[in-house]
């Protein structure tokens, strides 16, 4: 279907490792959106590792081209997400979806009147796979923790 339509760009959201002849396809290239900050996470449940690590200083979205390697293509936009008294955890995947969405949206019509710029990473961060149940309730309880007592960061 890529074939016939013949997009310039492409956009990539919860994705898995595409192949190479499928980025080929995007003579613009392919933006994958990242809810974490790649320098720092990289791979799968980017917006819980940090929680997991009490690194609340680095929750945030990515949106970056894709490239042969996971979450390390050049950089679009990055952004930190606000942490709130009393947030959840729940609040994180639709606070980083919408901030997601916001960046794409000022991307795309920049792409339309003057092109895409990008840099490359400074840092690539190490790759995460998926968090498992029992890390998960860790990364809530720290998170939840952490908002029970701290205002905006």
């Amino acid at each position: 279907k890529i074939k016939k339509v013949k997009p310039d760009l492409g956009v990539v959201f919860g994705t898995r490792r595409l192949l190479d002849s499928t980025i080929n396809l995007f003579p613009d290239g392919l933006i994958n959106i990242h809810r974490g900050l790649t320098q720092e996470y990289r791979g799968l449940d980017s917006e819980l590792w940090p929680l997991y690590h009490k690194d609340f200083k680095n929750l945030g979205v990515t949106l970056h081209y894709i490239d042969t390697n996971l979450d390390t293509g050049d950089i679009i936009v990055q952004e930190k997400i606000n942490i709130f008294k009393n947030m959840k955890c729940y609040h994180l995947r639709a606070w980083t979806t919408e901030l997601a969405a916001k960046l794409l949206r000022s991307v795309l019509i920049n792409y339309k009147d003057q092109g895409i710029e990008s840099t490359s990473q400074d840092k690539i961060g190490r790759y995460y796979s998926f968090m498992p149940l029992e890390l998960k309730k860790i990364a809530k309880n720290n998170f939840e923790k952490y908002t029970k007592h701290n205002f905006m960061i």
